[in-house]
């Protein structure tokens, strides 16, 4: 295994082991930099920002259209519905102000041109040698996802700059002790939970590496109880609590500056979210709030975008060939209205009360929502049943078509009221539930949700919303009033929805996806092909570090004897090399880690872009300069 050479590191003596002190880099004036290594990195900096300054374009790539129109919007003040971080927008809203497309791509530039010099300090502060630590920061701008990304109006260079600079400050403070550093790692861990949702899997990684080092203070014992308490408090303050905050506080600024509505993606909230936007809350209701015989409504599942229950003059290709039904995202279309009506096909006023047994007819086609022990169309599982509209409009209906409305807080045979109110659709003949499961259908389904009914459903995706859009009844009806809004669940929608619209909207789960696509675990082993024939040795080097600092654990787990002891004072030493390789090597690991795993649960059937991989990759580079570096 590693020899290591060199300086070594003085133990103290314990009552039963020996251990290192707390501020074991001060004392031996190691991991520091000077002069010279902030004027190198400034010359990678330069470097880089040479070679690549004439491959900045003045045109909107493909790749960069869903960041150029969000930003656009943003200006505009008008709402957008996507996966990007409030972060970008508003960084390249700045951009923007201050010069053109060119400028904003320029600065794109300087910050991948950061990344790299933040790089190499890094690497200083792990005190690795000047020539390893080019060779790495010169290694990653080998990449081309890395060259590519670096002059284009990318969120991802973005957040490379902020987890380089994350390290930077993080070995800054590991390696000198002072809390002064703390703040601009703050920053950092903002700037990349702004700017990527991978930011918060970075904040965890530094949540990881301040329980190790807390645990290295505690091993010293001539710290004192009150100085651990207050260094927990302060990493704590640093860490987690302001740079959740400064987050929180761009969210709310970004919620602030919708101030124009766009119905083509805002239909995909709630009602609440809407009432937030458009200034009123577009519900009415009666003046007695409740549910009558009779109404027309729409039923909007809360689980699911869009999520209107929809039927279209199309036969079903599969099952009962029953009209189709889907959850779609038609607001305000006659498709999605229905009529409610009393097991006697009547409409006759009278309030609905909850597990009434009643009929929904729909107003376009005259049909008669149902389920059958058909087959779905898409999942057809044996326990899923279809629902659908008959095929004769003068039909009356039996069991089939019977339906009770269960409001969730609201006991049996109470009156339904309108506001707020959550239900879910029982089939009376079967004895199933309707329940969306945000699994799309073919193109002869246009696309839409395939809705189902299960006897034995999960609760959270049986509700449905109703809205109440005409009444049989004299009396007029009146608008809800938009009621106490709260920003915090109103953030929380947003970023949530955002999720949903990429993965069902622009990934949509139930479509045909590219099975030669590079998955998630072969990422690793990618085979990296460009214009750079380093390319893939890098790639394939920052694997390579990984397993050998597996090999390095495992074989001092061998040979490790927690309770030997030694009286020889001269031999209390450790190999310098040894601690560093520990204390650097097992949080690069670790992030690798951390950062690799999370793509693992990704829930589109189609992977990931690579992309993703580069802050892998990074850790990766870091891991095997620090094992050839202080082997050297």
């Amino acid at each position: 295994m590693l020899r290591f050479k060199g300086p070594r590191l003085p133990l103290k003596k314990g009552s039963y082991r020996t251990y290192a002190a707390a501020n074991r880099y001060i004392d031996l004036k190691v991991c520091q930099l000077n002069a010279l290594d902030y004027l190198c990195a400034a010359c990678v900096f330069a470097w880089y920002c040479i070679s690549q300054w004439n491959h900045v374009t003045d045109a909107v790539t493909e790749s960069e259209r869903q960041v150029w129109d969000t930003v656009q919007m943003y200006l505009q003040g008008r709402f957008y519905l996507n996966t990007l971080c409030p972060g970008v927008p508003e960084i390249f809203a700045v951009m923007m102000r201050a010069g053109s497309l060119t400028f904003s791509k320029h600065c794109v530039l300087l910050i991948s041109s950061g990344t790299l010099a933040a790089l190499y300090l890094s690497l200083r502060r792990c005190s690795i040698p000047t020539v390893i630590c080019g060779l790495c920061s010169l290694s990653l701008a080998q990449i081309p996802f890395f060259q590519e990304e670096s002059v284009r109006l990318s969120p991802d260079a973005l957040f490379w700059f902020s987890l380089v600079c994350t390290v930077l400050f993080w070995r800054s403070y590991r390696a000198t002790d002072k809390l002064r550093y703390l703040f601009p790692l703050s920053l950092s861990l903002a700037l990349g939970m702004n700017t990527k949702k991978l930011g918060f899997v970075t904040c965890l990684w530094i949540v990881c590496c301040s329980l190790l080092d807390t645990w290295r203070i505690i091993g010293d014992v001539t710290v004192s109880t009150w100085l651990i308490v207050k260094i927990v408090l302060i990493k704590f303050l640093f860490v987690i609590v302001w740079p959740l905050q400064l987050t929180l506080l761009v969210h709310y600024y970004q919620l602030l500056n919708f101030r124009v509505d766009s119905p083509e993606q805002s239909r995909y909230m709630s009602s609440d979210f809407q009432a937030y936007l458009r200034g009123t809350s577009g519900r009415f209701q009666h003046p007695d709030g409740l549910l009558h015989y009779g109404d027309t409504v729409t039923l909007r599942h809360l689980e699911t975008l869009g999520g209107y229950l929809t039927s279209y003059d199309v036969p079903l290709k599969s099952g009962s060939g029953d009209q189709l039904v889907t959850l779609s995202a038609l607001e305000d279309d006659p498709l999605t209205h229905w009529t409610l009506e009393t097991k006697r096909n009547e409409g006759d006023g009278t309030v609905v009360k909850v597990m009434d047994h009643l009929r929904l007819r729909h107003v376009v086609t005259g049909r008669l929502l149902r389920s059958s022990e058909a087959k779905p169309a898409v999942s057809e599982q044996e326990y899923h049943k279809e629902v659908s509209c008959n095929a004769n409009a003068n039909y009356s209906g039996n069991m089939d078509e019977l339906w009770r409305f269960d409001v969730k807080g609201v006991r049996i045979d109470e009156q339904v009221p309108v506001s707020s109110a959550k239900v879910a659709l029982i089939n009376v003949g079967r004895g199933c539930t309707i329940l969306g499961h945000a699994i799309n259908m073919p193109d002869w389904a246009f696309n839409d949700q395939e809705v189902v009914c299960l006897e034995f459903p999960t609760e959270r995706y049986t509700y449905f919303e109703l809205r109440v859009i005409n009444a049989v009844s004299s009396d007029a009806l009146v608008e809800e009033p938009v009621s106490g809004i709260n920003p915090m669940r109103l953030m929380w929608e947003w970023i949530m929805r955002g999720y949903k619209y990429s993965y069902t909207m622009e990934n949509p789960t139930g479509a045909d996806t590219d099975t030669s696509a590079t998955t998630v675990d072969s990422w690793p082993f990618y085979n990296v092909r460009g214009t750079r024939p380093m390319a893939p040795y890098v790639w394939y080097a920052s694997t390579t570090g990984v397993i050998l600092f597996s090999l390095w654990i495992v074989y001092q787990c061998m040979h490790w004897n927690p309770w030997s002891y030694t009286h020889d004072s001269a031999a209390i030493t450790e190999p310098l090399s040894s601690v560093v390789l520990w204390d650097c090597g097992s949080e690069f690991a670790l992030g690798w880690f951390l950062h690799f795993r999370t793509f693992s649960q990704w829930p589109s059937k189609a992977p990931p872009p690579i992309q993703c991989y580069i802050p892998s990759v990074m850790m990766g580079l870091l891991l095997i300069s620090v094992i050839v570096g202080r082997s050297w």
